[in-house]
């Protein structure tokens, strides 16, 4: 889901993903497959259709552990689900029971900040993203925000530090428009590279040569990308960080999950940072310091790990009943 931008520790990108599903039998005390239970999580229901919507969001960057080394998660697409679900629920009944649900003002006042977003508006408008969506995720983050920032202060020194430290979070950050060959041997890779060597665009030695068959057909472009995105691999980063607009990199040699794959990488365009002075983003800042100096998601993580170990959590779903969610936050 798109969220606002002092809540971008929280962001979680509104991007659907295509998944296989064959639908498990469970009770027979169910009377519609819809009503069936996935899980009782300290009294309250998950569903199957609960759990079928949560896996249809789930996003490419929810099964990957680590971008540096690249390494995927071992869970299948159902447990990451089941565990992001199940932790929302013990994070709303934790919130619940230390009086720190957000007020329903707080809520609208964040949704009106959310809609300023000019890329919020955009889904809004184009019906990708819901008003009740919305909701739901400023709901989420809110509650996030007020479980681990409860009984922290900051300063207005510490404030105006941590602006001082992050200006890529106030305004636009900075954005290239890649385009990419990926080759499956060394090679090929070094073909690859002679061929732009001797002058040919970088687009037609893509539609040529390129194994990834996503961008292949269009001259490996891969589109617009953060600068700053955490899940940006690093050899993209230092790669892009060296070239000029038009210019292309050396071959890429990375191993992923084992397998020797070789990139060369052209930056088409790049959109600079830009930063808004702090007197119009000093309410958003003073929030993200207080997450910062709070521990963020690792001090949610923790509460919510240690009010687990004192709930009943019942997983209902053949084959899936062995599995004790892992403590931690929902898939971002």
């Amino acid at each position: 889901m798109i969220t606002s931008r002092y809540t971008a520790l929280f962001m979680m990108v509104l991007l659907t993903i295509a998944l296989l599903f064959c639908s498990p039998a469970v009770s027979q005390a169910q009377t519609s497959s819809n009503d069936q239970i996935a899980a009782i999580v300290n009294g309250d229901n998950i569903t199957v259709s609960d759990w079928i919507n949560k896996m249809q969001s789930l996003r490419a960057q929810d099964f990957i552990a680590s971008t540096s080394p690249l390494q995927f998660k071992n869970e299948t697409a159902g447990q990451i689900a089941l565990q992001s679900l199940i932790f929302v629920k013990l994070l709303y009944q934790f919130a619940k029971k230390t009086s720190l649900m957000p007020a329903e003002a707080d809520i609208e006042s964040d949704m009106k900040i959310a809609e300023q977003n000019p890329s919020i508006a955009q889904a809004l408008a184009s019906k990708q993203l819901t008003d009740q969506q919305l909701k739901e995720q400023v709901k989420l983050e809110r509650t996030l925000y007020n479980v681990a920032t409860v009984n922290e202060r900051c300063t207005p020194d510490e404030v105006k530090e941590y602006y001082d430290k992050h200006p890529e979070k106030w305004g636009t950050p900075e954005t290239w428009r890649l385009s990419m060959i990926q080759l499956s041997n060394e090679t090929d890779a070094n073909t690859a590279m002679d061929k732009l060597k001797a002058g040919t665009p970088f687009a037609t030695v893509a539609s040529e040569m390129s194994v990834d068959t996503a961008t292949k057909a269009k001259g490996g472009d891969v589109g617009y990308v953060v600068a700053n995105n955490p899940n940006l691999p690093p050899f993209i980063k230092d790669a892009v960080s060296k070239l000029k607009v038009g210019e292309y990199s050396p071959v890429q040699k990375v191993v992923i999950n084992g397998q020797t794959v070789y990139y060369i990488i052209q930056l088409v365009s790049k959109k600079d940072m830009t930063v808004l002075p702090f007197s119009q983003v000093e309410p958003q800042v003073e929030r993200m310091a207080l997450l910062a100096k709070s521990g963020g998601m690792a001090a949610v993580q923790k509460k919510i790990a240690d009010f687990q170990k004192v709930s009943s959590i019942v997983i209902s779903l053949p084959g899936y009943q062995q599995m004790m969610p892992s403590s931690g936050a929902p898939t971002k």
